[in-house]
């Protein structure tokens, strides 16, 4: 970063902009609303970003942390979490509080949800068909086969082949 480029910024811009940045940019703002909380044009926002890595940072770093955020949230949902809580209770008549680590467990219908998602970006479909990769043929000893077998398995290879031929 090149100090005289930034000093070029206008008097809004300040080091104290990049928690400011940062919190919003956790908060899913776009560079408009960015601009709109900061009182600036959008495109000083885009400006501030290409010229100042720490600004650039900030709004990077603001966007990955509140994706994890709540991925985390969701995977927690999924599968369960502890988490510690304070319980009071009266003890020969007096209050006491302690701090326990109560189990709180999964949701279904995160997990039912992780699941979908899960199956959209695998590919997964509600019924598997059946998919042929590699045919060979197998030789039977037809001679074993009554005549209205034989007729009825030429019958099953005509309708193979036209249905092949579709």
């Amino acid at each position: 970063m090149v100090l005289s480029r930034v000093e070029k910024l206008p008097e809004k811009y300040t080091r104290d902009n990049y928690e400011f940045v940062y919190l919003l940019a956790m908060l899913g703002a776009t560079q408009q609303t960015m601009a709109d909380a900061m009182h600036v044009a959008p495109s000083t926002i885009s400006k501030w970003i290409e010229v100042d890595s720490f600004f650039g940072d900030a709004v990077q770093r603001g966007r990955i942390e509140a994706k994890l955020r709540v991925l985390k949230a969701f995977h927690d949902s999924c599968i369960g979490y502890y988490k510690d809580e304070e319980v009071t209770n009266v003890v020969k008549g007096e209050v006491v509080k302690t701090w326990v680590s109560k189990w709180h467990a999964g949701n279904p219908w995160s997990q039912a949800r992780f699941l979908s998602l899960r199956a959209k970006n695998e590919g997964w479909s509600e019924s598997q068909a059946p998919t042929v990769t590699n045919t060979t043929n197998i030789n039977y000893d037809i001679k074993i086969l009554s005549v209205d077998e034989l007729a009825l398995l030429e019958q099953i290879q005509s309708k193979a082949i036209k249905s092949g031929n579709d």
